[in-house]
């Protein structure tokens, strides 16, 4: 009796893993990555599925937190953009030392523990960034974890201007946001194609959440139409 319990429960163990949605969010820094998480989990919360989310570079953050403090003042969990600006290319060093001695699978080896171990309906992971290696972060998502992979972008508004002419220039243009370094203009493209689902949205000065939603609403009615999930 005590044999078949045991079996039981592995056994619900093992389909729960298998049923759980890993989704991915790719684009370059500052495109609306973390938005989108943050609104997408409580969209998917409000249709009956627990959420949680992570990011592949978590563990790198820790591992060098100490050392942006003493050395820059600056915590690895920064989120202030300027500040960002000062640590990044030591932090992309660093994970590209990872990346490179374990062929792109250091973080996403991570990050499967945490999710495996997770109770959670939905995974969310914030920072799909490279798709350099066979197995790489892609890969992962969409094959080894038969996840849906998306991709966002920001941007602006070109600035209306009269040129010599007398004529207006700029109307309806969009200036997206650059990719932060060499690393993202290689990578982002290659996230871009290979996403399941990808968007862009302008840069919302006020109320940006409220009027982000409707991306996010997109996304889930998406998921909802090909069969990812379903309405509780």
């Amino acid at each position: 009796m005590y044999f078949v319990y045991i079996l039981y429960i592995n056994i619900y163990i093992v389909l729960g893993k298998m049923k759980k949605l890993v989704i991915g969010i790719g684009g370059v820094a500052r495109s609306g990555k973390d938005t989108f998480a943050k609104l997408l989990k409580t969209e998917l919360k409000s249709v009956g599925y627990s959420c949680e989310s992570l990011a592949l570079a978590d563990p790198l953050k820790r591992d060098i937190d100490g050392f942006c403090w003493s050395n820059f003042g600056i915590s690895a969990f920064t989120d202030k953009t300027e500040e960002k600006d000062v640590i990044r290319d030591l932090m992309v060093g660093f994970g590209n030392g990872k990346r490179k001695i374990s062929e792109g699978k250091y973080f996403t080896r991570l990050a499967e523990s945490r999710i495996n171990s997770c109770y959670a309906d939905v995974a969310i992971v914030t920072d799909i960034r490279f798709d350099e290696y066979e197995e790489d972060e892609v890969f992962w998502v969409k094959q080894k974890m038969n996840g849906v992979l998306t991709h966002v972008a920001r941007f602006d508004f070109a600035v209306v201007e009269e040129n010599e002419e007398g004529q207006m220039e700029g109307l309806n243009q969009r200036t997206f946001v650059e990719p932060a370094n060499e690393t993202e203009r290689i990578n982002d493209p290659k996230i871009r194609d290979a996403a399941d689902f990808s968007f862009n949205w302008p840069t919302f000065e006020e109320d940006y959440e409220r009027r982000c939603l409707p991306y996010v609403e997109k996304f889930v009615q998406w998921m909802i139409d090909r069969r990812r999930i379903e309405i509780k």
